[in-house]
């Protein structure tokens, strides 16, 4: 997610974190949960799916 201050960020900062999220294969560094990849189909999943809380 970018800040709400875009000039911090590189032009092409959506393809570098593409290309960082790929080399970790959707996996957050620090949980070790997998992510969510763009298109992927979420309708099956309620906010609290999205929760913190409910990723651990």
């Amino acid at each position: 997610m970018m800040s709400s201050n875009p000039q911090r960020y590189p032009k092409n900062w959506y393809e570098i974190a593409l290309s960082i999220k790929e080399q970790a294969q959707w996996r957050c560094r620090k949980c070790k949960m997998q992510c969510i990849r763009p298109g992927e189909d979420t309708s099956g999943l309620s906010k609290s799916d999205f929760s913190p809380d409910s990723m651990s």
